[in-house]
């Protein structure tokens, strides 16, 4: 309760217990170091994790079209947002976590290590000095015995008039009267070097170090606890700003249309022609143009007689005959001639079998060869 943390301490609760306080703050060090190690780790993973996020976000993408695309460059934005939150916390993690209990461990730490030191030659030299104390009384006990002895013998020779017996037992009393004041004071002054040194255990120095002691477990205790409300606040504060992030990502998400994304590709892409035009048939072979002939086409042919499978066949009425009569012919010669005097061109009729004309004209210009059949 308050009541007990106000009326207990160190100095006069545990005043008799220094090296229990010693390892108490050997075990609260070890923790804190354990606390410090932890936690800057952890800052460190997280500042880590929020820089690969911030490459991951820079990234060039491949070709992307549309709302889909529109909408992925959105998310990459609230990525690049997202990293800069986990970098802030990476620093709230280090500045306010980890750095104050660092902090207040390498404050105490010579304080710590001076007051253990002076603690520990405090209980040694009360230790040696009570030895010594212990001995001084001891010896100057059996020089009062002896003391008190010589007494006695020399009122027993006093009363019994026995002269040399009371010369012998005058001396012995004055050496042994001697001794035991010399006992005497070196009794006194171990006990006032004892008393010295127990003020200083008890009532000066040793509750100072334990008030240090203690002060310094107290603010490390509500250090840490500042450390580990930093901690949770940081997420606290952080999981608001996350949810907007998220929201945002949302939206980007949402005007993605897969079906007018799909429709506008096929709007830009398509070319109107009609597929019925390219399909496969079987073409029969033609004895008069020397090759396969598409059915409802003529092919062109090549000034040596081959057909030519045009792209865009001629198409005529199927069983007609191109006949030239021999004046029509003559007269197609005639006007290609008074036409085009200068160009050097030539006309060449050939008939063939049953009375049909194949017409070949070709006209040279310069390495130009055009050819009409």
């Amino acid at each position: 309760s308050v009541s007990m943390q106000e009326t207990l301490s160190f100095k006069d609760d545990l005043w008799d217990s220094f090296e229990t306080i010693c390892s108490r703050l050997k075990q609260a060090t070890a923790f804190q170091r354990s606390f410090v190690s932890i936690m800057s780790s952890y800052a460190k993973e997280t500042r880590e994790y929020a820089r690969k996020i911030l490459i991951l976000a820079k990234t060039k993408d491949e070709e992307e079209l549309y709302s889909l695309n529109k909408g992925w460059l959105g998310t990459k934005q609230e990525m690049d947002r997202l990293a800069n939150l986990f970098l802030k916390t990476a620093d709230d993690l280090t500045y306010k976590v980890s750095q104050p209990v660092e902090n207040h461990l390498k404050e105490t730490q010579k304080i710590k290590r001076k007051g253990k030191e002076t603690g520990r030659k405090l209980i040694v030299d009360l230790t040696e000095s009570v030895k010594v104390l212990s001995s001084a009384k001891a010896e100057y006990e059996k020089m009062m015995r002896v003391y008190d002895q010589s007494k006695a013998d020399a009122e027993r020779a006093a009363n019994l008039n026995e002269l040399y017996n009371s010369t012998k037992v005058k001396k012995k009393l004055e050496s042994d009267k001697k001794r035991a004041e010399s006992a005497e004071r070196r009794y006194r002054r171990a006990v006032k070097k004892t008393q010295g040194l127990e003020t200083k255990l008890f009532d000066t120095d040793m509750p100072r170090i334990m008030s240090e002691f203690e002060d310094m477990e107290r603010t490390r205790v509500a250090t840490m606890r500042s450390s580990l409300e930093a901690f949770s606040h940081s997420y606290l504060d952080l999981m608001p700003l996350i949810e907007a992030v998220c929201h945002s990502i949302d939206t980007h998400i949402q005007g993605i249309d897969s079906d007018a994304d799909i429709n506008q590709f096929i709007l830009d892409k398509r070319t109107g022609k009609d597929k019925e035009t390219h399909r496969t048939e079987f073409e029969e072979y033609s004895s008069q143009y020397k090759s396969c002939v598409k059915p409802g086409s003529t092919p062109n042919q090549s000034p040596h007689g081959s057909a030519n499978n045009s792209p865009a066949p001629q198409r005529h009425n199927p069983g007609m005959q191109e006949s030239v009569s021999m004046s029509s012919v003559q007269s197609l010669q005639n006007a290609q001639r008074s036409s085009q005097p200068n160009m050097g061109g030539t006309g060449n009729i050939q008939l063939e079998k049953g009375g049909q004309a194949n017409i070949r004209h070709s006209m040279n210009y310069g390495s130009q060869s055009i050819s009409s059949g």
